[in-house]
């Protein structure tokens, strides 16, 4: 039989109960009215002949009950009864249920998180161009701190002496404050070297990526928008490309926006993307060390190597 059939047949026994016991009924009454007659046509009485019939049968409920298994409908009432029974019990002690429902919310929630971040993490690809080439770059000050973020002097030096990576850039997170007509706003951003998303092998989903240069301090005041700042604060507006927002009192262009699939883990969930302008003396200082470092491995150069060559410039 196809399991179609089986299925279709089980579901039957379930949901039109009476209509399959009405017909068990029928049959086995049947088979028994049959055993009847034979032992009567053999010179049985009819008493004897219904006896005889019924023990060769081995009773009626007896054999119902073994139909009812193969159909799977005595597990059906099984598990209804333990349910019924099961929420009785709740019932009687509500602390008891209150207690075992919150942790499995609990336990529901961890789960789903732990599940979500190494689906992202582990299982999904990221989503950049060839992944397994990018690196994260830190300075070794001291022995006691030996994945210390880079000042930008360093990351300056790295980008034009190392041999081993294709690019490095750079990037921090902040907070601007954001004109809205209902005042300001705080906004999550990062900024970022003007080759970052290049380095990543990342394509706007719409408008451009940062010109060569655009971080540089005397250059206009740019941004990229991330997929749900677009949706969230501007509605999902097609013409946001080329919008002027202010952000810390200084107007900035839009001129992209990141696609929907785009996630930077170490930075979070960030709202506007800027290129790095120096906003103060530290941020040119050797000795403020305030940046994150990532770079693109050159094809056939391996990790071991690349390290190498970094601590040479350092």
């Amino acid at each position: 039989m196809r399991l179609a059939d089986i299925v279709r047949l089980r579901l039957r026994s379930v949901f039109r109960r009476s209509a399959v016991e009405q017909e068990l009924d029928e049959e086995l009454r049947y088979h028994l009215q049959s055993e009847i007659d034979e032992n009567i046509a053999l010179g049985m009485s009819t008493a004897d002949a219904r006896l005889e019939a019924l023990r060769s049968i081995s009773g009626l409920e007896q054999r119902k009950e073994e139909c009812r298994d193969t159909r799977g409908v005595n597990m059906i009432d099984n598990l209804i009864g333990d349910l019924r029974f099961a929420l009785r019990q709740l019932r009687r002690d509500m602390e008891f249920t209150t207690t075992a429902i919150l942790m499995l919310a609990l336990g529901i929630c961890a789960s789903v998180t732990i599940f979500a971040f190494v689906d992202a993490a582990l299982l999904k690809p990221l989503p950049y161009k060839n992944p397994a080439r990018l690196l994260g770059v830190y300075e070794k000050i001291a022995p006691s701190c030996l994945l210390c973020n880079l000042s930008w002097p360093d990351y300056q030096d790295w980008k034009k002496q190392n041999t081993t990576m294709s690019s490095v850039d750079i990037y921090n997170t902040t907070t601007y404050a954001m004109a809205t007509p209902s005042g300001l706003k705080p906004v999550t951003a990062v900024r970022v070297s003007d080759g970052f998303f290049h380095t990543l092998g990342v394509v706007p989903a719409m408008g451009r990526d940062f010109y060569s240069g655009e971080d540089e301090p005397s250059a206009p005041r740019t941004a990229m928008l991330s997929w749900e700042a677009w949706q969230n604060r501007f509605g999902g507006d097609s013409k946001v490309v080329g919008q002027t927002v202010i952000l810390d009192r200084l107007p900035v262009v839009i001129v992209g926006v990141l696609p929907k699939e785009f996630h930077f883990a170490p930075a979070g969930l960030r709202e506007f993307w800027t290129p790095f302008h120096a906003e103060n003396d530290c941020d040119v200082q050797r000795g403020c060390h305030g940046l994150y470092g990532v770079g693109r491995l050159k094809d056939g150069v391996s990790i071991e190597a690349a390290l190498a060559n970094l601590t040479a410039i350092a």
